[in-house]
């Protein structure tokens, strides 16, 4: 998941930085972290759909139905590239992984968020519950 928000915040930052922030909260069990970077930046009425699958597997069988030779991972790279940015890099897609990032964090008992302006930059934000376990001698068990 990590790899998947560090990635896309390298992808749409051309100039500037980005930071990662983990931490661990002994008390509530969470494990909480933020993605923020100085990059392109999410208008708000994108953020709205942003950990949302944006196309079904049913749309990618009807987008090239005349092109039965084709296949799936062939469609939905096409799908993808549709629109780059200044720097010529992919800037859409299916929004598949961070629909799986937003699936992750409930199934963890935990949420993921999205902050972000235009030409500014982003900060997503992650909790999700893991109780840690130690062993007799204090140590952490995995």
């Amino acid at each position: 998941m990590l790899h998947n928000l560090l990635q896309n915040a390298l992808k749409f930052t051309l100039r500037g930085s980005t930071k990662v922030i983990i931490s661990y909260d002994d008390q509530s069990m969470n494990l909480q972290g933020k993605v923020i970077d100085s990059g392109i930046g999410i208008s708000p009425q994108k953020i709205t759909s942003l950990f949302k699958l944006r196309i079904t597997p049913h749309k990618i069988e009807n987008q090239h139905h005349d092109d039965f030779a084709t296949s799936d991972h062939a469609k939905i790279s096409r799908l993808n590239s549709d629109r780059e940015n200044s720097g010529g890099q992919r800037t859409s897609g299916i929004g598949l992984g961070l629909y799986i990032c937003r699936k992750l964090c409930q199934e963890y008992r935990g949420e993921i968020t999205c902050e972000s302006e235009v030409d500014c930059g982003t900060t997503i934000t992650f909790t999700m519950r893991m109780p840690l376990h130690y062993n007799t001698h204090g140590s952490l068990r995995h």
